[in-house]
């Protein structure tokens, strides 16, 4: 009964919290942050679709901010079970701020896995420090440690549940408002798609106040709980009071999808995160019993963050491409808005093999086709796995004038495309040292 009261007790809170996230000066900064963000990206829809948009900037934003109340609340009821809890909390206003510097580098690094990792390794190299030399109260290291101080473990077990929920808010909703691209892979364009999305999410953390602190609301836990908790509470923390505080933090996706469709690829990825953050999980656990485990899981975070998204990227780059020329017909990358294919229901990936009973080589071929009269199409076209279907579309009161798909080029000559500008945190360390 102990964990239906804390789950009861979870929503409670996290109901109050929502409340004061919806008025926080950081929510804003963080709203404005990504509207700038998705305006760039519908930006980049309209120029691939002719001055039309398949999701508007107020979709994009409206959804991020639901989906990431919904995930946040999830996790707290996580965290709430399972006794995710912190002894100080000094530096995880820091915490914040170091995500928004951190993004000015590049969105992705917005993550709390960099931030959190950054300010977790500050903090045991200067624990280190402080506990080897003979530092004076009021030396500047030991104000900064003091400044900065809070739990590694529960903090690391935080960003282990953060990006568990991101990964299944990438399941969910991470192929949301993808843009068609065309990208250059050695002399030939093939065709992707770029994925770019954002949550603020809010989450209720639960801080140490005294053991003997008169506070209403009081609830019984577990034995067990809290299950992962700083070692300086010690034996009493199954007596202490702890506080329900909010606390708003962003998680952002940005990806591209060269060898999949939009939708494995984002399923490829949310299960590479879900695992990356259960074994982040257990490091922060295995923190709380032996302390060289911080050292272990404050590494791990970004170093194994990075390297999830180099191995993702690198598979993209050096993969077959999904989307390129095909020999059988013509390759869709995607569909216009509001055009007969999205009507029929073609898809990305999809080859049309023959319009009205006339083969289709070229794109050249699809031209010639709309330069007569046409008020109906029967379009024959094959899959990624070679399943072949005719679809149907009518329009008697007007004339046809495209099949409406954006198609992948013939030559490489005078096509605009993208290039990946974002490198990883290895190469610009790399370049900083040449």
């Amino acid at each position: 009964m102990d964990i239906i009261k804390l789950i009861g007790f979870a929503f409670k809170s996290y109901a109050n919290g929502v409340v004061g996230f919806l008025l926080d000066p950081v929510t804003w900064i963080f709203l404005f942050i990504i509207i700038g963000q998705y305006k760039k990206f519908v930006s980049l829809q309209q120029n691939m679709y002719g001055g039309f948009t398949k999701q508007s900037t107020k979709e994009l934003v409206t959804t991020s901010i639901l989906f990431g109340i919904i995930s946040g609340l999830i996790g707290t009821i996580i965290m709430t079970t399972f006794g995710i809890t912190f002894y100080k909390s000094n530096g995880l206003g820091y915490l914040i701020l170091l995500s928004l510097l951190l993004m000015l580098i590049s969105p992705r690094y917005v993550c709390l896995s960099y931030s959190g990792g950054i300010l977790s390794i500050l903090i045991l190299i200067l624990s280190a420090i402080l506990s080897t030399e003979k530092i004076y109260s009021d030396s500047f290291l030991y104000s900064l440690y003091n400044a900065l101080d809070f739990d590694v473990p529960a903090l690391m077990a935080i960003i282990a549940v953060m990006h568990f929920m991101e990964s299944v808010l990438m399941w969910l909703d991470g192929g949301r408002g993808a843009v068609p691209v065309f990208m250059k892979q050695g002399e030939e364009i093939v065709g992707a798609f770029i994925m770019q999305r954002f949550w603020i999410i809010p989450i209720i953390l639960y801080f140490f106040v005294s053991k003997t602190s008169d506070i209403s609301g009081v609830i019984t836990t577990p034995d067990w709980w809290p299950l992962i908790k700083s070692s300086q509470l010690g034996d009493f923390a199954k007596d202490a009071v702890f506080m329900a505080t909010p606390l708003i933090a962003m998680l952002g996706y940005s990806d591209f999808a060269v060898t999949a469709t939009v939708e494995k690829k984002v399923k490829r990825s949310s299960v590479g995160l879900a695992i990356f953050s259960l074994m982040l999980l257990v490091l922060a656990f295995l923190a709380t019993k032996l302390y060289f485990f911080n050292y272990i899981a404050a590494l791990f975070a970004p170093l194994a963050h990075e390297g999830l998204i180099l191995y993702e990227r690198k598979r993209e780059k050096n993969g077959k491409p999904l989307y390129k020329k095909s020999d059988d017909g013509v390759m869709v990358l995607d569909t216009m808005p509001q055009s007969p294919a999205e009507s029929m229901g073609i898809k990305p990936g999809d080859i049309v093999m023959s319009i009205n009973n006339k083969e289709v080589k070229e794109i050249s071929d699809v031209d010639e086709i709309f330069n007569e009269y046409l008020n109906f199409l029967w379009v024959e076209v094959k899959n990624g796995d070679g399943k072949k279907r005719v679809l149907e579309y009518r329009d008697y009161k007007n004339v046809i004038k495209s099949l409406g798909v954006i198609t992948i080029p013939d030559s490489v000559f005078g096509v605009p495309y993208v290039e990946e500008k974002n490198i990883s945190v290895f190469d610009r360390i790399r370049r900083k040292l040449k």
